[in-house]
């Protein structure tokens, strides 16, 4: 079993009190982490801080884990999202922005009108699957073998309908 996770701490992001979730450190930046034997986690990537909540850093995430764990005839892929969700509104909030960022947000009304004070974006589902595609395109993989969504009331047909392949 091959796991590569794309992980955006905040300031103030809780730390691992055993071990067993993420490395017991303060870095609060966004980094790809991938399991090692004896389940230890590795940094692969520190990319600084990024806007998480954004097509291209998904589509990225996904082509950067396919090229680490190519396809082969028999490998299987699953996907997790992980995050704050809002049924249609999307999921993936990011507040680890700068505060010009986290303003445009604001202004513009994303997350559907229930922004918290410091939101840097929000992805919305069509953007969701573009960044998905943009990302299984990058390896020639038509889909992943099981998408899975760990979000607040994201788990209804009609998020399913949207994320079909």
């Amino acid at each position: 079993l091959d796991v590569m996770v794309n992980v955006d701490r905040r300031t103030g992001a809780c730390r691992s009190q055993d071990g067993s979730s993420l490395p017991r450190s303060s870095w609060t930046t966004t980094r790809d982490l991938v399991l090692a034997r004896g389940g230890t986690w590795v940094t692969a990537q520190d990319a600084g801080e990024t806007n998480q909540a954004t097509v291209g850093a998904l589509g990225a995430f996904v082509a950067r884990a396919l090229a680490r764990f190519p396809p082969t005839p028999t490998r299987k892929y699953a996907f997790l999202l992980w995050d704050h969700g809002g049924n249609l509104q999307g999921l993936g909030e990011d507040d680890t922005c700068d505060e010009a960022t986290a303003a445009a947000v604001l202004a513009a009304g994303a997350g559907g009108g229930s922004v918290p004070v410091r939101m840097c974006g929000w992805l919305l589902l069509p953007q969701i699957m573009d960044g998905l595609r943009a990302g299984l395109a990058s390896a020639r993989l038509p889909r992943f073998d099981l998408l899975l969504i760990d979000a607040c009331i994201m788990g209804d047909w009609e998020v399913a309908s949207v994320l079909a392949p």
